[in-house]
């Protein structure tokens, strides 16, 4: 099985390589970054890197040769940064997608999974939970949520284009794990702000509004989930999240 990973070098990116290499089935590796790793130690070592900007306009061309004879394609590319640039956020996280899907399509790959987001949600009551059937059309003032209801629509409309491809929509809550906890902290807190010392000493609190909650999944639940639909090719949308609400 050859398998494609579109934004392999990130948070989860690097988590699915490594549940990836665990299975025999798994005989070919493609990783596709913007940037490849600096050093071939695993999990980078033993994957085809190809460097695209998923953004770009010419990027259909390189994708569709990087997906060439692929049995799935994992498409996890996601630009968090910059925030007030919305228009480079949008360039990578809406018209990435659709040049991912795209190049897919004329790839003939037979499935294409990509990591959506509990955050594609309209909001919604905070003391139940709700199914992946309830209505994604996102949060008005959260450019992320805006970006993931919108590939929402262009998933859509790829499944009606595309009935031969079999298409896996990943909701994931927030992702975490121990290595990178220092980007994932940047992303919250901001650069500047001293998080150092909480290494040491566990605060008893910390002061969040009471609405202030969410569900959290580790990285490698995450990277099992997307193995499990790709063994089984498994179509349609997931909710991910592990218990209890935080």
């Amino acid at each position: 099985m050859r398998v494609v990973v579109v934004g392999a070098t990130g948070n989860l990116g690097t988590a699915l390589l490594t549940r990836l290499q665990a299975e025999p089935e798994v005989t070919s590796l493609v990783g596709v970054a913007r940037r490849g790793p600096r050093m071939a130690t695993p999990p980078y070592g033993e994957v085809t890197w190809f460097s695209i900007d998923v953004g770009a306009d010419d990027s259909p061309v390189a994708l569709e040769r990087a997906f060439a004879g692929a049995d799935a394609v994992v498409h996890l590319g996601w630009a968090l940064q910059p925030s007030h640039h919305k228009a480079v956020m949008y360039r990578t996280n809406v018209l990435g997608t659709s040049h991912v899907l795209d190049a897919a399509a004329r790839a003939g790959v037979p499935h294409v999974l990509v990591a959506s987001s509990v955050g594609a949600y309209s909001r919604g009551p905070k003391g139940r939970r709700v199914d992946e059937t309830y209505k994604t059309k996102g949060v008005r003032r959260s450019s992320y949520s805006k970006h993931k209801s919108i590939n929402e629509r262009v998933m859509d409309a790829f499944v009606e284009q595309h009935p031969e491809v079999t298409l896996t929509r990943m909701r994931p809550g927030l992702v975490f794990q121990a290595s990178a906890a220092s980007e994932i902290v940047g992303l919250f807190a901001g650069r500047w702000v001293p998080t150092r010392w909480m290494q040491r000493v566990r605060p008893p609190f910390i002061p969040l509004a009471p609405r202030f909650v969410s569900q959290v999944v580790h990285a490698s639940d995450v990277a099992d989930a997307f193995w499990r639909a790709i063994d089984r090719r498994a179509g349609g949308a997931f909710n991910l999240a592990a218990e209890p609400v935080v």
